[in-house]
């Protein structure tokens, strides 16, 4: 990047570049985690927003995540523990008496633990990441009146991280007189 020269008599210098060893990187540590992994239980899903030309009776046939899970903090009483309410946005996936493909959002919630595995450093500078997966077990009916009861395999994990510098050793030195690789010695004719 090229910088104009300074005016005359301003005393500025142009920004000096940046320099090209940097003396350590950020790093992500881990303070605490934790993971909710339900097999098989029962949830009930609301069928809400069903476009009104499609007829009952109607087959769950897929359910997953629909986008990034958000989470709120629930107090808590114990020292070194998080509790997060964390809800999963759905995408349903069903057939009506016909088959007719049907794509619908449903939301659930769930409430995870998270267990702080370093209680000396202050957890309001650590940074939550979730990851979530939810599938469904079998096919459920469901009628156009009420929710549905599916059976879902629902996995979340959670991590409390936080960015510490890491330094960078330095560069080994290296003699001035030798060469990094033997030389081949010159021909000298007799």
């Amino acid at each position: 990047m090229n910088h104009p020269p300074p005016l005359p008599g301003c005393g500025c210098k142009p920004p000096s570049p940046p320099s090209r060893q940097a003396s350590g990187y950020l790093m992500q540590q881990i303070l605490g985690s934790g993971q909710i992994h339900r097999r098989c239980q029962c949830y009930t899903l609301s069928l809400c927003s069903l476009p009104c030309d499609a007829e009952a009776p109607f087959l769950l046939t897929n359910a997953a995540i629909a986008g990034q899970p958000t989470w709120q903090e629930v107090p808590c009483h114990e020292q070194d523990a998080i509790v997060l309410r964390v809800q999963l946005p759905l995408c349903l996936s069903l057939q009506d008496r016909y088959g007719r493909p049907i794509r619908i959002q449903d939301q659930m919630e769930e409430q995870l633990r998270l267990h702080i595995h370093r209680p000396d450093h202050p957890s309001w500078q650590g940074q939550v990441m979730l990851q979530a997966a939810v599938r469904l077990c079998r096919p459920a009916r469901a009628c156009r009146e009420g929710p549905v009861e599916a059976a879902l395999e629902v996995l979340i994990q959670a991590y409390l991280v936080s960015y510490c510098p890491v330094s960078v050793p330095a560069p080994c030195p290296r003699p001035e007189q030798k060469p990094w690789y033997p030389q081949p010695h010159p021909y000298c004719p007799d």
